[in-house]
């Protein structure tokens, strides 16, 4: 495989828990390299890959913080409309996706009342692999705190893609010392309107990221 042309390379093993859930979930062993390239020469299309849902993201969160405002989606929604026809195929394809989710979150979440609440990132390492983690969105419902990872494809996440979100969930809470138990950790699926928590299988997750993680430390030094 070409390696981009770029000076920035990490020598040291590093994923983001997006990351992580990619290599894990990859059914491919070109699709485990792809990830590890992104993350080990990363590139302007790298980058882009993790902020392609940031304006969901933040018109999500804004609805939340206002109360689960319709409106607030709505003015997104109607700004973003607006700038379809200038844009190239691909930035008219990320566009047209952040709509699509914005339009679906109300009648999937929009009953969950779910304050924002500021949240810091947790770098932890296994198998001598650094990885960044941080939920998507931490927020006080009732009295309980959720951290929460969404799922904003098309289809419905693999329950492979669903178990290593709310674990490695878990492991934020636990390494910045959240409030967050298993039954908080969430990832909320846009494609089906499921909202899953981080219960059982916390053994064999752990002896499955450690394996995955080592195969990481291992295809670093020749990716």
């Amino acid at each position: 495989m070409k390696a981009p042309t770029n000076d920035q390379v990490r020598e040291a093993p590093y994923l983001t828990l997006n990351g992580v859930v990619r290599y894990m979930t990859s059914t491919t062993a070109k699709q485990r390299e792809d990830t590890l390239l992104d993350y080990k020469r990363p590139d302007p299309e790298g980058k882009a890959r993790g902020t392609y849902y940031q304006p969901a993201r933040d018109a999500i969160r804004a609805f939340h913080a206002a109360g689960n405002d319709p409106g607030i989606i709505e003015a997104v929604v109607s700004e973003l409309e607006e700038r379809l026809p200038t844009l190239t195929n691909s930035a008219y394809a990320k566009v047209e996706n952040n709509i699509r989710v914005l339009r679906a979150y109300p009648a999937a979440f929009g009953r969950r009342l779910l304050q924002p609440v500021e949240w810091e990132a947790a770098t932890i390492t296994i198998e001598g692999v650094r990885i960044s983690l941080r939920p998507d969105l931490l927020a006080r419902e009732g009295k309980r705190t959720r951290a929460i990872r969404f799922a904003f494809v098309k289809d419905a996440p693999s329950n492979e893609e669903v178990v290593c979100s709310v674990q490695l969930l878990l492991r934020w809470a636990e390494a910045t010392g959240s409030p967050c138990g298993p039954a908080d950790c969430l990832l909320l699926s846009i494609a089906d309107g499921t909202a899953v928590p981080a219960t059982g299988r916390r053994r064999s997750f752990d002896a499955q990221l450690r394996g995955a993680m080592r195969e990481v430390a291992r295809q670093w030094p020749a990716v």
